[in-house]
């Protein structure tokens, strides 16, 4: 006759001790890792939002300008220098507002109605105007070129788009 074993079955605390300090360094782990994807997906979000409002703000820009003959500006920078302006009257004898306000916003204006928020915290005057060689200018009658410059600085993050869009003779 075979002697009883006293076994009994189950795990020893220093092996539910193990196996707890296991599940707890793969616990912060994945959560380094989740929150590592939260906080780059929160990044490229915030990137893809200040790029499209400035491409959506320039694409307006650019759909207003190409209707513009030198003769319909009405307001012209001294010395060729970057203006926080752009002024100007469409061939349908509209008179349309651009300008960067002191708190960097680019706002629009059409005749006398309220201004319209395009884009925020851009960080330079964003028009200048430019002759045949494309150097700045201040004479109407010089100015072939008008430069758009929307340097836009969000979380010391920068984005900067500058087009250059040509005024009709």
């Amino acid at each position: 006759m075979m002697a009883a074993q006293n076994r009994e079955a189950g795990f020893t605390l220093m092996e539910l001790t193990v196996s707890i300090v296991i599940m707890g360094i793969l616990t912060l782990v994945g959560y380094g890792v989740i929150a590592l994807n939260a906080n780059t997906f929160n990044m490229v979000n915030s990137n893809t939002i200040q790029r499209w409002d400035v491409r959506k703000a320039m694409q307006q820009l650019k759909n207003d300008c190409q209707m513009i003959k030198p003769e319909l500006l009405i307001a012209v920078s001294a010395g060729g220098a970057k203006t926080d302006n752009l002024t100007f009257q469409t061939l349908s004898h509209n008179t349309i507002y651009y300008r960067r306000n002191a708190s960097g916003v680019l706002q629009k204006k059409i005749n006398s109605g309220t201004w319209r928020d395009l884009v925020d915290q851009l960080s330079v005057a964003p028009f200048r105007f430019l002759d045949s060689n494309l150097s700045p200018t201040a004479t109407k009658t010089d100015i072939k070129f008008i430069e758009v410059d929307l340097s836009r600085t969000v979380d010391s993050d920068n984005f900067r788009l500058t087009e250059q869009f040509y005024v009709r003779n």
